[in-house]
């Protein structure tokens, strides 16, 4: 499994790459150069930097990208115009992000206020759009708030192991949102973070259908969480938390204690038998007939002698009942 410093490693890379997308694309925006493919491109690269800045907990970093890929998305759906000095304004913007990058790359403390004026100059945009702020005052860092994504190393046997505190329930969650999510505008986020009000939870990203940065549309959940509620709330109480978003993820919860254990067969009981009895003795052998009941049987043959056929063996050794044969 790969440690964190090795995926923040990853990240930065793949912002490197983003930071240059983003660049080439407004620069062919402003020189007229650019169409709506170029857009939504620009837009992809800064809200791939927002969702990775946001699993390693980079605020300032989320909070600046996410104003400005709402004024990217309204150049995309066409409640913004793209004209010189809002384009300007976006290359400056693009600026401030590489900065950003970079300090939360190096470790550096960012200055309160960073990149203060850029940020207000796309809120003016935004505003000149209908759209309100962006954010609400801080909305966007406040989507991870409470979360904790910091990977973890998890004992399977010991959470097998584990037994619930007296009144404690334990509640095995697998949560897969699918794009209708994104759609109607439902955070996946925002389902996790009530969840965490419910009790203690031991919370797994899956990222194994992630794809490159280049290639992550806006639009498809790639991540699925598995988790380990423990909590003193009753079932239904779990269940309102997906209950609005029931019809747009694939959801199982299981209580675990109510999970089969198969025991291992209890060793059969020894079982102490009896002596067996004496062997009947054999039955005595039976005497030799007499020679009057030889006499007798001969006598009963030879008056039917004349009607037997003679036996071939009878001169052999092969005739089994030479008193049969003729």
């Amino acid at each position: 499994m790969a440690s964190l410093d090795d995926l923040k490693k990853t990240f930065f890379d793949e912002c490197d790459e983003a930071m240059q997308q983003i660049e080439i694309g407004l620069t062919d925006i402003r020189s007229g150069e650019g169409n709506d493919e170029t857009i939504n491109a620009v837009f992809r690269g800064v809200h791939s930097v927002k969702g990775g800045a946001g699993i390693f907990g980079f605020e300032q970093l989320v909070g600046f990208a996410h104003v400005f890929e709402t004024v990217l998305d309204g150049l995309r759906n066409g409640s913004l115009t793209a004209t010189s000095d809002n384009l300007d304004v976006l290359l400056s913007s693009s600026d401030v992000l590489s900065d950003l990058v970079q300090m939360s790359r190096s470790g550096q403390e960012i200055p309160s206020g960073f990149g203060g004026e850029c940020r207000n100059a796309l809120e003016q945009i935004i505003e000149q759009g209908g759209g309100g702020s962006a954010d609400g005052g801080e909305v966007a860092p406040a989507d991870f708030e409470g979360l904790d994504f910091m990977p973890v190393a998890v004992d399977l046997d010991d959470v097998a192991s584990d037994r619930p505190a007296e009144g404690q329930r334990i509640y095995n969650i697998t949560f897969r949102p699918k794009p209708e999510m994104l759609k109607k505008a439902n955070e996946p986020l925002y389902v996790l973070r009530e969840l965490r009000k419910l009790g203690d939870v031991e919370l797994t990203a899956n990222t194994e259908h992630l794809p490159g940065l280049g290639d992550i549309e806006t639009d498809v959940p790639y991540l699925w969480w598995s988790a380990i509620l423990r909590t003193e709330a009753a079932r239904e109480q779990v269940d309102e938390v997906f209950e609005f978003v029931s019809g747009d993820c694939d959801l199982t919860i299981e209580d675990a204690a109510k999970t089969p254990i198969i025991a291992a067969p209890a060793a059969m009981p020894t079982i102490d038998a009896p002596p067996l009895a004496p062997a009947a003795p054999s039955p005595p052998r039976r005497p030799p007939a007499s020679s009057s009941t030889v006499s007798t049987a001969s006598s009963t043959w030879s008056a039917s002698s004349s009607s037997r056929r003679p036996c071939s063996a009878r001169s052999s050794r092969t005739c089994r009942n030479p008193p049969a044969c003729g």
